[in-house]
This record gives structure tokens, C-alpha cells and sequence, in this order.
């Protein structure tokens, strides 16, 4: 047999050297930033400040240098290495700034410190705040179908609503507690309000309480995981069932506290994931586990991420009150507890199932935390559980494997078997 040169067909249009660009979408416009305005002003007074011709702007553009270089990758990881001002002062003086501009310099940096160290970020405030107001919005929206619940006789599912409620301000103040904080901060976890402390304190780098046993993102992070598998799970759990059950009592208030529980749950597990994926501290000290947000289209990865565990959850919740509708809650929670101690045995079997943080290491805050993460896995996967002092990859990957392909077997059980 000749050999044979493999050649495409001829009815493939030929390629002409010059690719063609897909049109720009509406999705493009709304996810991809927008582009920075092109500024005339030249950079070169990064090699030399030739080009620049009065001392104020000289120095200005060192400033400006300064807080790039030096000072913005020091408030972002204050374990980096120190400021040296001699050292940046010296190198200016290479790229043309004389003397006597040096020495105003000096002072200018000191002041540039002064500002810049004591101001907080505005935009992680910013942020910070339109998360609160999200969460805060579906607890409203919970007490008001709780009211409508108990309005309408249905005592039954308003009780459990309740106290689904109430059992997520008492792990607050349980965690405020273990944390080692003061006695006022576990009290405001008893109304729902220490997660809108830790992140305004969070926010405004404040510093850590006395016997605080975690920084402040740290806990800032287990207060969300706390709020959104103790509060937002359950109340979607709950309203899921009431309409399922009682379709006589559905109203619009339903549906919209509904899509808040799924909306807060998808947007506090994406953005808190993204907030330790971008951290320099958290890249430098686990590249294996941090650093995959890329720099280049962060915000579709954003919006994929929300999409993607605000459909988890929706599914998950779906199928399990679908399971307890069809059936009875007995056969899903024997369910959840099989599942519960079987991945609690797979950990064992890698002897890290206990939480590793001194003075928190015992066996009742360990299955605690556990439960915790169970929940995490359940319906709001937190990538972050995936560390090694938590599930380990394995494990979490495993597990999420799992978790979505049970959906099909308790769905087929639900129509078919009961």
C-alpha cells in the first residue's frame, strides 16, 4: 500500500493568513472591563525623570512610583520584606532627581506612609458593605415569610423556620466564643450581626481583639461559611418544602426571599474563594492551592463561579425536598447521616479529620467543624475547604463528585420508587 499524505477536503474555505474575530456579545460588554483610557503623559520617568520638567511633578511621580512598588504590595502582605526608603530614595537619584530634590522626597514618603497605612480601602468597604446588604436582605425577607407562615396557620413549617433561625444566631455566638473574642462581639451573633462586624473589620484593617485566636480575615471567612450554612441552606430548605407542600400558600414574597437564599449563597462562596485566590499572602505561602483567578477575564470567571454554586445549591435543595415530599424526611435524613459519617470515616482513614488550631483541636469542635464542612459540601461548596487542614483535594473533589451525581439517583427514587 503507497503511503498517503492526509490533506483536508477541499470544501474547508482556505485560511488566508488573516483570522477573523468573533463579534463582540452583550455578555462580552457586560463581564469584560472596560478598557483604560490611553493617557498621553508618557511613563519614561520610570528610567529617567528627564522629561519632566518642575520639581513638584518630579516628585510627584516618585510618589506615585513609591505606593506602586513598595507600598501597595506591603499593605497587601505585610509579611513581605520592609520598606526601604534609603534604597528607593538612592535609586530615584540614578534616574536624574538632584539632591536637594532627594531630600524633600524624605519627607514626602514619611507622609505618604502616614496617609496610607492609616486609610482604610474605600472600595473594600464598598464591597464589603453590598455584601452585608445582600445578606441582610434575605434574613429580612426569612422573618417576613416566617410572619406570613404563622398568618396563615401553618405553625408546622413557621416553627421550623424559627428555630432554623434562631440555631444560626446561636452557632454566631458559639463561634465568636471559640474564637476567643469579647463577650459584646458574641452577643451581637446572638441578632444576627456579627458577620457585618467581622467584615467591617475586615475592611478597615482593624486589629485583632486581645485573645483573638485568628486574624481577622480568618474569621471574617468562617463567620460567611457560618451565616450561609446555618442560615441561608436551611431557610432554602425550609421555603423549598413550603412550596412543594403547600402550593394553596405560595406568594411572590416566597419566591423572592427563595432567590436570595440561592443569590447570597452563590455570591458570598465566589467572592470569598476570590478574595483568598488574588491574596499575595495566601499565593506566596500555598501555590499549589491559590492563584488560579486569572488576570485576564477575572470577571467572567466571577461570573461564572456565582452561576455555578448558585445552580449547585439550587439543585441540591431541589432534590433533597423533592426526596422529603415524595416520601417522608426520615429517608433523607438517614440519607444525609450515611453520607455525613461516611466521609467523616474517609478522613479518618487519612487521620485528619481533626481541626488543626491550637486550643480548637478537641474532639466536640472538631466534629463540629466536620458538620460544618459536611454542609459546605452539601450545598455550598466552598473551594476553600479543599486545604489540607480542612478536607484535603482528595477529598473535597471526591465528595463534590458525589454530591452531584446522587442528584440523579434522589430524583429517580423520588418519581419512580415513592
Amino acid at each position: 500500500m503507497r503511503n498517503r499524505v492526509a490533506s483536508l477536503p477541499a470544501i474547508f474555505p482556505k485560511n488566508d493568513g488573516a483570522p477573523k474575530r468573533r463579534r463582540t456579545s452583550i455578555f462580552d460588554l457586560l463581564v469584560s472591563p472596560a478598557a483604560p483610557e490611553i493617557v498621553g503623559q508618557s511613563s519614561s520617568f520610570r528610567q529617567s525623570y528627564a522629561a519632566l520638567k518642575t520639581t513638584e511633578e518630579r516628585i510627584e511621580k516618585a510618589i506615585q512610583v513609591f505606593r506602586k512598588d513598595c507600598l501597595d504590595p506591603f499593605l497587601e502582605d505585610p509579611d513581605t520584606e520592609p520598606i526601604e526608603l534609603d534604597s528607593f530614595v538612592s535609586a530615584q537619584l540614578a534616574k536624574g532627581l538632584t539632591s536637594a530634590e532627594a531630600d524633600k522626597l524624605k519627607g514626602a514618603l514619611v507622609n505618604a506612609l502616614a496617609v496610607d497605612i492609616k486609610e482604610f480601602d474605600h472600595f473594600k468597604v464598598m464591597k464589603t458593605f453590598a455584601k452585608a446588604v445582600l445578606s441582610y436582605f434575605d434574613i429580612v425577607t426569612d422573618v417576613l415569610v416566617l410572619v406570613d407562615l404563622v398568618t396563615k396557620s401553618n405553625t408546622s413549617m413557621g416553627v421550623v423556620q424559627g428555630i432554623s433561625l434562631g440555631f444560626s444566631f446561636l452557632c454566631q455566638s458559639f463561634l465568636g466564643l471559640a474564637l476567643g473574642q469579647p463577650l459584646w462581639v458574641v452577643f451581637l451573633g446572638l441578632v444576627g450581626m456579627k458577620p457585618a462586624l467581622e467584615s467591617y473589620r475586615d475592611a478597615t484593617r482593624a486589629k485583632p481583639f486581645p485573645n483573638q485566636k485568628m486574624l481577622n480575615d480568618q474569621a471574617l471567612l468562617l463567620a460567611r461559611m457560618c451565616e450561609v450554612i446555618t442560615e441561608a441552606i436551611p431557610q432554602a430548605v425550609v421555603q423549598t418544602l413550603v412550596l412543594l407542600k403547600y402550593p394553596e400558600q405560595r406568594t411572590s414574597l416566597q419566591f423572592v426571599s427563595l432567590l436570595a437564599s440561592f443569590l447570597t449563597t452563590g455570591f458570598v462562596v465566589a467572592s470569598t474563594n476570590r478574595e483568598f485566590d488574588t491574596s499575595k499572602h495566601w499565593k506566596r505561602n500555598e501555590p499549589l492551592l491559590c492563584g488560579y483567578v486569572p488576570k485576564d477575564g477575572a470577571n467572567r470567571q466571577m461570573v461564572a463561579s456565582v452561576s455555578f454554586f448558585t445552580f449547585y445549591n439550587f439543585v441540591k435543595v431541589f432534590s433533597l425536598c423533592l426526596l422529603i415530599a415524595s416520601s417522608s424526611f426520615r429517608y433523607a435524613a438517614g440519607l444525609l447521616t450515611l453520607e455525613f459519617l461516611m466521609i467523616l470515616a474517609w478522613r479518618m482513614s487519612y487521620k485528619n479529620w481533626r481541626f488543626y488550631k491550637r486550643g480548637m483541636d478537641g474532639i466536640g469542635m472538631s466534629l463540629f467543624t466536620h458538620f460544618c464542612e459536611y454542609l459546605c459540601l452539601l450545598a455550598a461548596p466552598f473551594p476553600l475547604v479543599r486545604f489540607p487542614t480542612f478536607l484535603t483535594p482528595r477529598v473535597y473533589t471526591g465528595s463534590l463528585a458525589y454530591m452531584l451525581g446522587v442528584n440523579f439517583v434522589i430524583i429517580f427514587f423520588s418519581y419512580r420508587v415513592f
